[in-house]
């Protein structure tokens, strides 16, 4: 248990995302509302990863992503706890908002990773680990494996 608490400790402090949200002047203004709508009618949907399958990436390909369900409004997250450097990086983090207007509705997040030229010379299976997790109670978390296999 001490080493779940360890892990994730350092997982918060060192984990960085990239995020992109709006910024108003005011949360509820009438501005607020519709630059949100607009993002949500622009944004594209995300289909979630399905996790009883491996993700797979087309030869030739550099680029892949995941998406998994989300609800930050819970105060739960998704942080990436294990790639294989030397073959993947984490390129881009996006939180996709939900589609539904009701107050707590779940969306997505979705990491986008870039495969590295050794990932891409010969058909590999990646294994990559997120912890969805509260940053104020680490003992209640969920560990999930994707698997990815390139070169297909």
């Amino acid at each position: 248990m001490m080493k779940k608490h360890l892990l994730l400790t350092s997982l918060l402090l060192s984990t960085t995302c990239f995020a992109v949200g709006l910024h108003t002047a005011h949360p509820n203004s009438y501005a607020s509302h519709l630059a949100r709508a607009k993002v949500l009618a622009a944004a594209p949907k995300q289909a979630i990863t399905d996790l009883a399958k491996p993700v797979l990436v087309k030869k030739g390909q550099k680029t892949f992503s995941v998406t998994l369900k989300s609800n930050p409004t819970t105060g739960y997250r998704w942080y990436l706890a294990r790639l294989p450097a030397r073959l993947v990086k984490a390129k881009s983090y996006r939180f996709n908002p939900p589609t539904s207007q009701l107050v707590g509705a779940p969306g997505s997040s979705t990491w986008t990773f870039k495969l590295s030229k050794d990932a891409r010379k010969a058909p590999r299976l990646i294994k990559l680990v997120f912890v969805y997790a509260r940053s104020f109670d680490p003992k209640d978390m969920t560990v999930q494996k994707v698997m990815v296999f390139t070169g297909v």
